[in-house]
């Protein structure tokens, strides 16, 4: 067991097994890539546990099933379960719809906050006519300094509900959707509490047989769009993209093509701000690719395919309780 700095950086990934899921501090030395050094294993609920995100030492998670929302310490261990917010989930005239959860810190407050956006699609039956899709979206955001939930009026996002699309940074979280220019990030300006969209770059190709995901890299937001293959063996190709300005089209730079890769299924993040891409494989092993080197290193963690998920986070000893409390702390 290693006892971690309280400035380590890490990365927290849960996976899921048949039996249950599973939460794993991944520390790793720059000089080398070791096996599991130290692992935590926590029961956490069946298999509808989102990684939402984490800041300041803060992770968030998200219970899909039960839209259970929890603030937690990995460092000090404490843990928060939000109060019920009272937004209505799917009313029964509406055939589907995603419910997207976000989480940051307001720096002009001082404060932790949480977004909850619940999206619905209308469909209306008619004998004759086939009338279009109207949606139907409703927001909140919670306070941890007041414990509370407020209601957001007039959110025009249309999110989608994809696990790999989150991210946070500089005080926006981004997931991705679709708005009047076609698919676009979607970013949470956590401070004003109000929503920027920035579409895709022009020069990616978004067909049905497209994976995408976003991470974080040198703060910016990186986008990486992969084509998906079935069959084992095949080989992947990603693009990576960076957004340098919110809500500008014309910011997006391609950082980078990497591939072909054989029997890789999809991206997970970077490891720290280098050259070195966390990989799930077509087994739903964790694997570390080298992108000077060209190296894969199997990192001995395995899980249901499509199941794992990655953060970043910083430890630190900031409360999850809030108010007075969390201010304290950090002027300290």
């Amino acid at each position: 067991m290693i006892v971690l700095s309280s400035m380590v950086s890490q990365n927290i990934l849960p996976y899921s097994t048949l039996e249950e899921w599973m939460i794993m501090p991944l520390r790793m030395k720059k000089e080398a890539i070791p096996s599991m050094d130290f692992v935590i294993r926590e029961y956490i609920g069946q298999l509808h546990v989102r990684l939402v995100g984490s800041v300041n030492g803060l992770v968030c998670l998200h219970d899909t099933h039960w839209h259970h929302i929890l603030i937690w310490n990995p460092a000090t261990g404490e843990t928060k379960v939000l109060p019920g917010n009272r937004l209505d989930y799917i009313p029964i005239d509406y055939c589907f719809g995603s419910t997207d959860v976000g989480f940051g810190f307001d720096a002009k407050t001082n404060d932790y906050k949480v977004i909850i956006v619940a999206t619905t699609i209308h469909e209306v039956h008619h004998p004759y006519l086939q009338l279009p899709l109207t949606s139907w979206c409703q927001g909140e955001v919670y306070s941890l300094n007041s414990n509370s939930w407020r209601r957001i009026d007039g959110i025009r996002a249309e999110i989608h509900n994809h696990t790999d699309c989150r991210t946070y940074t500089n005080g926006m979280f981004s997931w991705y959707g679709t708005c009047d220019k076609g698919y676009c990030l979607w970013s949470f300006d956590i401070s004003n509490e109000v929503f920027l969209s920035t579409p895709l770059p022009d020069a990616t190709d978004f067909e049905e047989k497209c994976g995408r995901a976003s991470f974080v890299f040198n703060e910016l937001v990186a986008l990486a769009i992969y084509y998906v293959d079935t069959v084992l063996g095949s080989e992947t190709c990603f693009d990576i993209w960076l957004l340098h300005e919110f809500g500008v089209e014309e910011s997006w730079t391609k950082l980078i093509t990497i591939g072909p890769l054989t029997q890789i299924n999809r991206p997970l993040g970077f490891w720290k701000n280098e050259y070195s891409l966390f990989l799930e494989n077509t087994d739903g092993q964790l694997v570390l690719y080298d992108f000077s080197t060209q190296e894969m290193t199997d990192l001995h963690i395995d899980g249901i395919p499509s199941s794992l998920q990655m953060l970043t986070y910083m430890e630190s000893l900031v409360s999850v309780r809030g108010g007075n409390e969390l201010q304290e702390q950090e002027s300290s």
